[in-house]
């Protein structure tokens, strides 16, 4: 039997990698109509506030995820089998979605064998008996679950012809089964989350209505990052996810999960940019313990204090920047300079108000913008620059005088205030180092510090935010300048507007909901509210049509 296995898995793999990638596109051109519930013309209220939305395939958060959900497995073959590095940013835009290299088609093909290898079948098979018509069911049960939609007939008819033929060879009904897993997952209409309809579309005052499951697939990859639950699906097949209404309550479900808790997290790490901190490194000599387990004590110190403000605390914006409640463990108490004794575990602690307040002053954002030596007052600044202000930088000159070293003497803030004062570097410099040099009483890994380099720290400045030119000494003190900031809540708010529908926005089409949705977050402060309002906006509902589709009134 092990012979017939090889010869069909081969043929599974030419099947899946060419065939069946050409046959399924029936759910990828258009053709997903059959069984698809479609939205019922919402209410509009603004004219073009919706953008398109590109093709796009699942990132590895989002394909591990998913596949954790679809099989039952507890498996990350995303770093299992090394997937491209452009599936792992997912806060970066635009997004993975040309095609695929020969190297990552053999990456999937290796995924999708182990993964069907380990798929818990006791689970997914619908009945017990090993006949073509329990093949049949399975196939359009789990085919639902795969594509985030019901198959199309075509599909179906073409993968029942799939396993007519590799049951020949397998004479096993479980093995089987496990090769039509394998080539389900290698089919663009998994690896790809499609808003495509047909040639011809239902549109209102020129916007193309998501139908129910494409609805479903936009609020789970949302808050959860990862594939429709069941009640999801059954809300989508059963047409209830065509009103706000509607939406909003399935969002709201979502949301009181235990899974949106690391997904929303996770969008923290990758606003202020420091989900790369895994991968920093720092001079031994000058910190000889910033290793790894210290970094991924970091980065659980990071999702544990953001997820005790959203969904144990008050969720307000402004807690999330003014803070002193974290949580330390032995590996982070140093860095806090807390005398106690911590295991392993974290455990919540109340930390200085005079030395930390929010999550700018946590060890994970310092440590990842800090310099290998010491601290990076451009680096820093120019996060809370672009991410937290939404300011734009110009471009770098193309001469950019270096920075003199710690050993050439003097403290950070005065070799990079030095620098500054070349023409060559202040252009941009000025945009972003008054912001940075608030973080100067902490040094490259976040420790909180008085002295730098024999000098006294000064982390006084001034900036213009919101039209104010505020003095401010010390991050402490700017980030509750931000905390009360309409320009910081609306750059949050757009923000989590790009995160929640996958893509910059468009400045015509997207911005009078992206507008509605900043003026309720700026009256309530509330982060929940603020993913609800974008859940249920205008632009998460409705797409532009696509070039070539034919609009109906």
């Amino acid at each position: 039997m092990g012979s017939h296995i090889f010869r069909t898995r081969l043929h599974a793999r030419c099947c899946s990698a060419v065939t069946l990638s050409l046959l399924l596109l029936g759910g990828c051109t258009g053709n997903s109509e059959e069984g698809a519930s479609h939205s019922s013309q919402p209410e509009v209220t603004l004219k073009t506030s919706a953008g398109p939305m590109p093709l796009r395939r699942l990132n590895s958060f989002e394909y591990d995820n998913t596949v954790q959900d679809l099989l039952y497995v507890s498996m990350q073959p995303s770093t299992q089998f090394q997937f491209a590095s452009d599936l792992r940013d997912d806060f970066s835009y635009p997004l993975a979605s040309g095609g695929v290299s020969t190297l990552e088609v053999r990456k999937y093909q290796n995924a999708a064998q182990a993964l069907a290898e380990a798929a818990d079948l006791s689970r997914l098979k619908p009945c017990s008996n090993a006949t073509q018509e329990c093949a049949s069911e399975f196939i359009n049960a789990f085919g639902e679950r795969a594509f985030r939609r019901p198959l199309t007939t075509q599909e179906s008819a073409h993968l029942l012809d799939f396993y007519r033929q590799i049951s020949e060879d397998t004479g096993d009904f479980d093995t089987s089964l496990r090769l039509m897993i394998e080539v389900v997952l290698q089919s663009p209409a998994f690896l790809y989350r499609w808003e495509l309809g047909p040639s011809s579309v239902q549109s209102i005052d020129g916007l193309v209505p998501l139908n129910n499951y494409e609805i479903a697939s936009r609020l789970s990859y949302f808050i959860w990052r990862s594939m429709p639950d069941q009640i999801l699906l059954t809300a989508a097949k059963e047409g209830k996810l065509n009103s706000k209404a509607q939406i909003e309550a399935q969002a709201r479900r979502l949301l009181s999960h235990e899974k949106a808790k690391a997904s929303v997290s996770r969008f923290f790490e990758y606003w202020l940019t420091y989900n790369d901190l895994s991968t920093i490194e720092k001079d031994v000599t000058t910190y000889p313990n910033f290793d790894g387990q210290l970094k991924a004590a970091m980065l659980e110190e990071s999702r544990a204090f953001v997820e005790s403000i959203i969904f144990d605390g008050d969720k307000q914006f402004q807690s999330l920047l003014s803070s002193t409640s974290s949580f330390v463990n032995s590996d982070l108490s140093d860095i806090y300079n807390i005398g106690a004794i911590f295991s392993e575990q974290l455990q919540p602690v109340s930390l200085s108000n005079n030395e930390r307040g929010g999550l700018l002053t946590l060890s994970a954002f310092l440590a990842d913008k800090g310099a290998a030596d010491g601290s990076n007052p451009a680096l820093r600044g120019a996060v809370i620059l672009e991410q937290v202000l939404c300011k734009h930088m110009p471009p770098p000159p193309n001469v950019i005088p270096a920075i003199a070293p710690p050993s050439a003497g003097g403290s950070t803030r005065e070799r990079f205030e030095e620098h500054t004062g070349n023409p060559c570097a202040s252009a941009c410099h000025a945009l972003f180092d008054p912001l940075g040099f608030a973080f100067e009483s902490y040094d490259g890994i976040g420790q909180f510090r008085e002295f730098d380099n024999g000098s006294i720290v000064d982390a006084s400045s001034h900036y213009e935010i919101d039209g104010i030119n505020h003095s401010f000494d010390g991050a402490v003190e700017l980030s509750a300048i931000l905390a009360q900031s309409p320009q910081a809540q609306s750059c949050f708010a757009r923000q989590w507007m790009r995160y929640g529908l996958d893509r910059n926005e468009h400045l015509d089409s997207d911005e009078p909901s992206i507008q509605q949705v900043t003026a309720a977050f700026i009256a309530s402060g509330d982060i929940q509210e603020l993913i609800i309002a974008i859940a249920t906006s205008q632009s998460f509902m409705y797409r532009e049509p696509s070039t070539g589709e034919e609009l109906q009134p």
